[in-house]
């Protein structure tokens, strides 16, 4: 009898540490989530990148890249040019716009490719949203025209920032979004803005209930990297130090967050380590039309900074927040982004300056 009681209590025991962690808080302050919580623990496709080449550019000081259709836009330090802009076919360089100085139009730091607020096409150019985090002005670089033209075409949009302002996506001619630092620095909180007003839609309002304790610069546990769809007229916030998207509609109070894995992280508790221990979670978020791709990592800041020991993943879902694809990658990145025509993934590794790209035309086929 004795030894069915053993098998018995082992087999609970085994279940219940195969149990799931599922919890579902509701928005608060500790919790940077929305009503619907979404568990991942698998994606329907998992795949492993192979073999790399080289990119074959020697950009001196790269910073940031972006892809828009056969075009690399690429961030730099070159103070004449502080955006290079190549040809994807033939890798030769196109133009180099935007000065460096304290003039009109131009900028005292090289504007990250991922801050500009919007790419987008109009009267069939490409332009990009272009705001300028110093002198609190945006910009509506024509870039077809620039390119066409030989020289910079660039107009000031008359939009009127907000003070202490920590975060600006500008959604259309109209609206804005804006993220600012309340409460003695200890929220972070959106709104929608349209130059006169500020509104607050119900769905912002659940995130803004998060907060931290005032101390040092812990306010950052609550930043996140935040692009948008405005076909979809959707946002995407990729937190950097919680493990969860936050994917919510600006037009409607539709809202989802995305946790890959099965428990979230609880602000108190991640505000309760060491800096050093602290888990450096979403690196770069990159949109596509139909679907998006999070770069995680899952590392503490101080393995991250000393000797990196684990390589990025990169999730795909689609708009509505299901899970598509896992894409483990084989070298070390800081950001990506897809040249969908051909096929390949393109990785920048800031820390050495690596550029790679990669042949994933299967891959996108069997997405």
């Amino acid at each position: 009898m004795k030894k069915y009681f053993y098998l018995s209590l082992a087999l609970i025991l085994a279940l219940l540490g195969c149990s799931k962690k599922y919890h579902n808080p509701e928005p608060s302050e500790n919790y940077m989530v929305l009503n619907e919580i979404q568990y991942v623990e698998e994606f329907p496709q998992s795949y492993t990148l192979g073999d790399k080449e080289d990119v074959g550019l020697d950009i001196i000081g790269m910073k940031d890249f972006r892809i828009c259709d056969s075009l690399l836009i690429v961030s730099a330090v070159d103070k004449d040019g502080l955006w290079e802009i190549y040809s994807l076919n033939s890798n030769r360089c196109l133009g180099k716009f935007l000065k460096q100085g304290i003039g009109p139009g131009e900028f005292i730091f090289s504007p990250l490719i991922t801050d500009a607020s919007l790419f987008r096409r109009k009267d069939n150019s490409l332009s990009a949203i272009i705001y300028n985090s110093v002198q609190r002005k945006v910009f509506d670089m024509n870039i077809t025209k620039s390119l066409n033209e030989g020289k910079l075409v660039m107009d000031e949009l008359d939009v009127v920032i907000p003070e202490a302002m920590f975060n600006y996506v500008m959604l259309d001619d109209t609206y804005s979004f804006v993220r600012k630092l309340t409460a003695g620095e200890t929220k972070q909180e959106r709104s929608l803005y349209n130059g006169k007003n500020e509104s607050v839609p119900s769905n912002f309002e659940l995130l803004n209930r998060s907060s931290v304790q005032k101390r040092d610069m812990d306010f950052n546990i609550l930043s996140a990297i935040t692009k948008c769809n405005t076909d979809k007229k959707k946002i995407l916030e990729a937190p950097i130090t919680l493990n969860y998207l936050n994917l919510y509609s600006y037009d409607s109070d539709w809202g989802k967050t995305i946790c890959v894995g099965n428990e979230l992280y609880n602000i108190s508790d991640v505000q309760s380590q060491n800096k050093w221990d602290r888990i450096y979670t979403y690196a770069n978020i990159t949109p596509f039309t139909d679907f998006f791709g999070a770069l995680y990592f899952g590392e503490d800041e101080k393995t991250y900074q000393m000797n990196r020991t684990k390589l990025p993943v990169i999730y795909f879902f689609d708009w509505d927040g299901n899970p598509l694809m896992e894409l483990k990658l084989s070298e070390h990145g800081t950001s990506f982004d897809i040249d969908l025509v051909n096929g390949y993934l393109y990785l920048l590794d800031l820390k050495t300056d690596n550029f790679y790209k990669y042949n994933i035309k299967d891959i996108l086929e069997g997405m």
